[in-house]
């Protein structure tokens, strides 16, 4: 624990007797422990604090890596344009598709008279 030995816990624990008295031990550890816990608390929140920032600036240079995705080098080292193809695609896909007719109109009612 802390790197510290069972001789040195002792000789700790011996003199906060001798300082602190008998008395108010109790008191001086619950306030040591009290201490401790915010410390490691404030630790854990710069940790967080510091992973999303991290995570942050990975993400702004993933995003900039992918703006500056429309060239890349093909391995003859020759850069290579790379284009949207989303518009031919869509071009492609109306030539194909067969043209959506148009609603027929509603079908006039024919009243049927009874011929009687």
């Amino acid at each position: 624990m802390f790197g510290l030995s069972m001789g040195e816990l002792a000789v700790i624990l011996l003199v906060a007797v001798v300082v602190v008295g008998p008395k108010e031990l109790p008191t001086v550890v619950r306030a040591v422990v009290r201490t401790l816990a915010q410390i490691r608390g404030i630790g854990n929140e710069f940790r967080k604090n510091f992973d999303e920032l991290a995570k942050e600036a990975e993400l702004n240079a993933l995003r900039d890596e992918f703006i500056q995705l429309p060239t890349i080098i093909d391995l003859e080292g020759k850069e290579q344009r790379v284009y949207d193809i989303s518009e031919d695609l869509k071009a492609d896909a109306t030539k194909r598709l067969p043209k959506a007719e148009e609603p027929a109109a509603p079908a006039e009612k024919t009243e049927a008279k009874d011929e009687r």
